[in-house]
């Protein structure tokens, strides 16, 4: 069952950042445009690196600025809490290109799924030049099978939304005035095809289990 987010005025509902306050935001090679190939991650490593305390942390601050967005259910942030916001975002973008850029995208068998969960968190609130970026990263961790079909359609949605595009998987939805509203998908007579290639149910079924879920019937 996916795990979702909603906020009102319309309700949203995405299926990452339920993670906002918690735990929680390719091509052929996993390396960013200009940069040389990073070593391959060992689980030797992990201990070293410590992913959770010092890679990709969860600050005190950063759990209460997001509790406090909670609040708002979608509504236009303070600029102060806006700006703290974004502060945070961008030092959490910084720590995730350092650590792709010395040990490649994180890989769950190495790092753990919480740490894999909260480099997706991170990248899908950083700005769209880094999502774009961190794409072909992502389908090359699918391609090996370190990141599940879900994650890379979701995320891959959240990059086309951002740049004003259709969705390809039909991840992103809104609920108003009790109905389930899709963001625009691209050519949706192939759409349960290209969710059927990333594990997904067909779109019909999403829409039946989020108005059960939500009890809008």
């Amino acid at each position: 069952m996916p795990s979702l987010f909603y906020a009102f005025k319309p309700l949203l509902v995405s299926s990452l950042l339920c993670h906002a306050f918690i735990t929680p935001v390719f091509a052929k090679t996993n390396k960013l445009p200009g940069e040389s190939q990073p070593p391959l991650m060992k689980p030797s490593d992990i201990s070293s690196l410590k992913v959770h305390d010092e890679i990709l942390p969860v600050t005190e601050e950063e759990s209460e600025i997001r509790f406090k967005v909670i609040q708002y259910r979608g509504q236009p942030l303070p600029e102060t809490l806006e700006n703290r916001l974004n502060n945070i975002n961008n030092e959490n973008t910084a720590l995730l290109l350092a650590f792709i850029k010395q040990h490649g995208w994180p890989q769950e068998k190495v790092v753990g799924k919480k740490a894999v969960d909260r480099a997706l968190f991170i990248a899908r609130n950083s700005n769209k030049a880094v999502q774009q970026n961190l794409l072909p990263l992502l389908h090359e961790a699918f391609k090996k099978h370190e990141l599940s079909g879900q994650k890379l359609a979701e995320f891959t949605d959240v990059v086309l939304i951002g740049l004003k595009k259709k969705q390809r998987y039909g991840t992103q939805v809104a609920i108003v005035n009790r109905e389930v509203v899709f963001n625009e998908i691209e050519n949706i007579a192939k759409v349960d095809e290209r969710r059927r290639s990333m594990g997904l149910m067909p779109l019909d079924d999403y829409k039946r289990l989020l108005r059960k879920m939500y009890k809008l019937d």
